[in-house]
């Protein structure tokens, strides 16, 4: 009897702990009105895979346009592919036309020739200047190269201010170019012959010589370059003249960078002991005289305008 009830208990107290809790049952109606008993443990495995699918589709939405957006999108492509069409051959019908039309490619041509001279004379002279006298220089010494520069820019300022509004409203742009091409003309053949002063004349006479034939030079200079600004803003109408101003300054860009090293170079070859043999125009001379017959060109050029 009592081995009999020791061991009814120990059955019965194995049985209170392996009883399981049973899990509630939620009913739930689906769209067709069916009632279905779903547990609590179904019912989280379903909110986590509803949540997870949720997340996926909001990643997927902003990596990858919907259908609408999708036709937007290339509606907006296709445009932009019209627009830069249009554009280009727009772009190229003004082109042809600014380069093979006469006026506008008279202009260019003057304006490219115009920046040969321009930044080749400003190298050539700086390195005359600073060439021994018996190379055909004035023996200057780099300070003196400078301190005649900073007297010439100071007293070019109020010309740029003052003056040129006078003559171009005198004389127009075209007389005004032709002029001072005419005038810078003279004065590069005229400037490699101070050399003849620098070795008998005295020092201040040739010092007011050099500042007031180069400050004529800029003067010309500068003169030539507004003209052709308003040459380039007069040969066009008003919608090509972006493309021609842009197309002009690139051209002329292109032969200042290559004129220093070519008259350079051709500055060095004329002072080598053949040519300072054979004279006047191949000596020292040459540079500024091949100067003066691009500026003559460019005056027949304009002549033609």
């Amino acid at each position: 009897k009592a081995s009999h009830t020791t061991n009814l208990q120990s059955a019965t107290h194995h049985e209170e702990h392996s009883i399981s809790v049973p899990v509630p049952e939620v009913l739930f109606t689906d769209c067709q009105g069916h009632i279905s008993h779903v547990s609590s443990e179904d019912i989280d495995s379903s909110e986590s895979k509803q949540c997870n699918r949720e997340l996926e589709m909001e990643d997927l939405a902003g990596s990858a346009p919907t259908n609408s957006s999708t036709k937007t999108y290339t509606v907006k492509c296709l445009h932009a592919l019209i627009n830069a069409h249009t554009s280009a051959r727009r772009w190229f019908a003004d082109v042809k036309f600014i380069l093979f039309n006469k006026v506008t490619l008279l202009v260019f041509l003057t304006h490219c020739l115009f920046a040969v001279v321009d930044t080749g004379f400003d190298a050539i002279y700086s390195l005359w200047c600073a060439s021994p006298l018996y190379l055909g220089g004035i023996g200057f010494t780099v300070r003196e190269i400078g301190i005649t520069s900073a007297v010439v820019g100071a007293l070019f300022l109020p010309f740029s201010l003052f003056v040129y509004p006078l003559l171009e409203k005198k004389f127009g742009s075209i007389q005004s170019f032709q002029m001072s091409a005419i005038l810078n003309l003279f004065l590069a053949v005229i400037i490699p012959n101070i050399h003849y002063l620098a070795v008998t004349g005295p020092a201040t006479v040739l010092w007011l010589i050099i500042i007031v034939t180069r400050l004529m030079f800029v003067i010309g200079a500068r003169i030539c370059f507004a003209a052709q600004c308003v040459f380039i803003s007069n040969s066009v109408t008003h919608e090509k003249l972006g493309r021609a101003n842009g197309l002009a300054v690139l051209m002329s860009d292109i032969f200042r960078a290559i004129s220093p090293a070519l008259t350079g170079t051709i500055y060095a070859a004329s002072l080598s002991e053949w040519t300072m043999f054979i004279g006047f125009p191949v000596d020292y001379n040459l540079m500024f005289v091949i100067f003066g017959g691009i500026l003559l060109i460019m005056v027949l050029l304009t002549a033609c305008l």
